[in-house]
């Protein structure tokens, strides 16, 4: 493996959480505990093309048209980012472009938490029940790392697939963009020790037909989603590391209501990663 990749690490993650998360086929899942392993690696051939690919499972109980099920494992999810490092400043300022994909499939099917119907403003504008989620575009990455900062700003353009909102409707994505922002309060970005990190999310909608202006859009109508992310890490040997952190996943603009947003879901993390 070693005359194929070079730099590769594989690291397990697991996590208790609290709190809640939209499900795929319109259920409200009531995340217990979250597992996973990501593999980041690069071609020996060509080492400044960096690939990076996650799966996760979510364990929990679900509300759902039935009342709310008891913990079982719920859904499996996965990213896949590949970037070619084009532009490096010293290891300080980096930009990348390529490939972004992800993923999520239900391990359970359940009676949907509600039915979305025509009775809603959202109506049949976009798909509103999705019996899986797959998204594929490309990503533009600017990254930063000086002394105790780090930056990362990816732009994502999709080219297809569909994404569930917190209002449990679903959406095709046009434009997202992924910013995460930390700081090391102790140590640095070559030693890290005790980090604080926000992590933003923003999402536009692909538009449907050919109007640019609809009842519950305005003008543009392509805002969608908004997800906030905020954390402490520790890290407790040079392979090991904990974290606490809060969400919330946002909708904007979107819902049975059209001059305020609604739907979110939110809660709290507290997990463990090992590097191998």
């Amino acid at each position: 493996m070693s005359a194929l990749f070079a730099n590769a690490i594989t690291t397990a993650f697991l996590a208790y959480s609290s709190g809640q998360l939209a499900g795929l086929g319109n259920v409200v899942l009531h995340p217990r505990a979250i597992a996973g392993l990501s593999e980041d690696f690069s071609p020996a051939v060509v080492p400044d093309w960096h690939t990076r690919v996650e799966i996760s499972g979510i364990y929990g109980s679900a509300d759902t048209g039935t009342g709310t099920s008891g913990n079982q494992f719920q859904e499996v999810r996965g990213t896949l980012d590949s970037l070619y490092q084009f532009y490096g400043s010293n290891d300080v300022l980096r930009f990348s472009a390529g490939l972004y994909g992800e993923f999520a499939f239900p391990l359970q099917h359940y009676v949907p938490y509600y039915q979305p119907t025509a009775s809603t403003n959202y109506s049949l504008e976009e798909s509103e029940r999705i019996g899986h989620e797959t998204l594929l575009g490309a990503d533009l990455d600017t990254s930063l790392e000086y002394d105790r900062l780090s930056s990362s700003l990816h732009t994502l353009i999709f080219f297809s697939g569909h994404r569930l909102g917190p209002n449990l409707l679903a959406y095709s994505p046009l434009l997202g963009f992924d910013w995460t922002n930390r700081v090391y309060l102790v140590g640095n970005v070559n030693a890290p020790k005790l980090d604080l990190y926000l992590n933003t999310k923003f999402w536009f909608a692909r538009k449907t037909g050919s109007s640019i202006l609809n009842v519950h859009d305005g003008i543009g109508g392509t805002m969608r989603e908004i997800d906030f992310t905020i954390g402490l890490g520790y890290t407790l040997f040079p392979s090991t590391r904990v974290y606490v952190e809060s969400y919330g996943d946002n909708n904007i603009n979107r819902g049975s209501d059209v001059s305020k947003p609604q739907g979110f879901r939110d809660g709290f993390v507290f997990g463990i990663t090992h590097r191998f």
